[in-house]
């Protein structure tokens, strides 16, 4: 399936309406290029490179959809969660873990801090596609977390 069949009238498998949308990610390739897909996509898309600067400038992004690696520089996506969880503006915002670290503790870890979805690299579109479309198009029926 192509980048634009996911977004026309004969898919049954829609994104969600165009959301913002910030990566943060200090591998800045797989960062920059998951936010020109994203794009491509039609989503309004920001990228940040550390923990630091994701504290720094989330509350002025606020974002709908967080994409988080959480072993970063400076602060790490732990960090990052648990701030945001901690403002008015950030306790329904989407966040996901996209990181290389899968086993059972760093999921746990990811729930604590806070995370709705814990995904391993690299990650399947149709996978965040859904996760995203749960959110967004299906919130009454979206009780639940996964890890």
């Amino acid at each position: 399936m192509s980048i634009r069949d996911w977004d026309t009238e004969e898919s049954d498998d829609k994104w969600a309406a165009p959301k913002r949308i910030l990566i943060v990610d200090d591998l800045k390739d797989g960062a920059d290029s998951m936010k020109r897909l994203l794009e491509m996509i039609g989503h309004e898309v920001y990228t940040l490179y550390n923990g630091e600067e994701a504290i720094e400038q989330v509350g002025t992004i606020k974002p709908d959809v967080l994409l988080l690696d959480i072993g970063m520089p400076k602060r790490s996506g732990y960090d990052v969660c648990c701030y945001i969880r901690g403002q008015p503006w950030g306790k329904d915002m989407l966040i996901i873990a996209i990181t290389g670290w899968g086993q059972a503790v760093d999921r746990r870890r990811t729930k604590q801090a806070g995370f709705d979805h814990h995904l391993v690299k690299p990650i399947d579109i149709e996978v965040l596609k859904s996760l995203i479309n749960a959110q967004f198009i299906k919130r009454d029926t979206n009780d639940g977390v996964s890890f």
